[in-house]
């Protein structure tokens, strides 16, 4: 279980500039089950991605906790690994190499065992062959799934995905969602995956969180009642359309009291 109470992140004042606090996260508190697939939404600037890092252990709440199998989060481990928006692979190394840096860091396993796991690893996401290529030989789509392959070598508890296929085209998007939930099938991670795309969220996860503009709090929560493995047609089941209308409207309205009967805060679908 992943758990957050009352997390609230402000920054100070930056240097030259404005005196203003910015509060980032104001009140935020979530459960998330181990095993989940779990989408945050929300605007630009909500403070989805402050969200990931604190429990990334990347960014010090300034109140509340953090908290994962009643061990509270204080700076990164390798029961979380975090899948940025960008690959940021070692252009010096080949895939492979690229493959087991996180667990020679951690040291975990000796060198055979590390690659022998790697190459399985790179076979899961599809790009058997590639070992021995460099990330400038790859597409986008390829360099993410590396990047992919790379977390998932620590065997985290808890997978950290921040916006990890918006650099890319619509169709490798939908390609690289699909792949997502095969490998998520197989390795059955606690998943925590932030975007800005609705449609997204709701093909993907289980629930769906939904943030207020700045500052970011959670107004909604939607229980995706889809079937899993997702069927084909998922993504033109009639109701996606209506959640998305309702997620919409809640981003749009801030989560007001005033909302109409439209809005989602607090409702499970």
């Amino acid at each position: 279980m992943l758990s957050m109470v009352d997390l609230n992140v402000r920054y100070p004042p930056a240097a030259g500039g404005s005196d203003r606090v910015t509060h980032a996260l104001y009140d935020v508190s979530l459960d998330i089950d181990t095993g989940s697939f779990v989408a945050i939404v929300g605007p630009s600037g909500c403070g989805k991605t402050t969200l990931l890092n604190v429990v990334a252990g990347l960014v010090k709440p300034s109140s509340g906790t953090a908290v994962l199998d009643g061990e509270r989060i204080t700076g990164p481990g390798a029961s979380r690994a975090v899948v940025f928006q960008h690959a940021s692979l070692f252009p010096w190394r080949t895939v492979l190499d690229n493959v087991v840096f996180g667990a020679e860091v951690q040291r975990l396993g000796n060198r055979r065992q590390r690659k022998e796991k790697a190459r399985a690893l790179i076979e899961m996401v599809g790009l058997s062959g590639t070992e021995n290529k460099r990330p400038f030989q790859l597409s986008g789509g390829m360099r993410q799934r590396i990047n992919l392959a790379r977390a998932l070598m620590l065997e985290p508890q808890v997978l950290l995905m921040d916006e990890p296929f918006a650099s890319l085209d619509a169709h490798t998007r939908r390609l690289m969602q699909e792949e997502l939930l095969g490998i998520w099938e197989r390795v059955k991670a606690t998943t925590l995956f932030i975007t800005h795309d609705i449609s997204e969220a709701l093909y993907l996860a289980d629930t769906v969180y939904v943030m207020s503009p700045s500052p970011g709090r959670i107004i909604g929560r939607l229980d995706i009642s889809l079937d899993r493995p997702r069927p084909e047609d998922a993504r033109t089941d009639t109701r996606m359309a209506q959640w998305e209308r309702r997620i919409d409207h809640a981003i749009r309205s801030g989560g007001r009291a005033d909302a109409d009967e439209h809005a989602i805060d607090a409702t499970h679908v």
